[in-house]
């Protein structure tokens, strides 16, 4: 595990990684349950900084620019 500053970084096999993928894909208690969060195969609340929607609009607009996608939509005219 390695800490920096407030965050945590929990590192995974690729196995481990997959494994909630797998079980919200396969997991018949999960069915109808669409836009629930999940950590380590259960049901988690999301961090509140996740339904910020200032944060939400910052992390928009530094993934646009990160992605260049001006350059992008030129192509399509």
């Amino acid at each position: 595990m390695i800490i920096l500053s407030d965050v945590t970084f929990n590192f995974q096999t690729p196995q481990q990684g997959a494994e909630t993928i797998v079980h919200a894909c396969l997991a018949s208690d999960l069915e109808g349950c669409g836009g629930s969060y999940l950590s380590n195969c259960r049901e988690t609340a999301v961090s509140p900084k996740a339904n910020d929607q200032e944060v939400q609009n910052k992390l928009w607009s530094i993934m646009l620019s990160l992605l260049e996608v001006e350059k992008f939509a030129d192509l399509l005219e």
